[in-house]
């Protein structure tokens, strides 16, 4: 049970990462600079998850968005 609410924890943080990449060009550079060092591999899988959060935190206003619509 707490495991489950670390992965959701997990997730949104993943989604702040994606917008943070996105809007800041302090945080960009520092992951630039720490992806030097990673593997191909780690790096594809962050920036899948980034955009995973990202669409995963726009989610809720299309749906909203949606309902009002119909």
């Amino acid at each position: 049970m707490p495991s489950d609410f670390f992965e959701i924890i997990d997730v949104v943080i993943y989604a702040f990462f994606g917008w943070r990449y996105f809007f800041s060009p302090a945080f960009r550079k520092r992951t630039h600079k720490r992806w030097r060092l990673e593997s191909r591999l780690t790096i594809f899988f962050e920036i899948l998850y980034g955009a995973f959060g990202i669409g995963l935190s726009l989610l809720p206003f299309w749906l909203l968005v949606n309902a009002l619509r119909s």
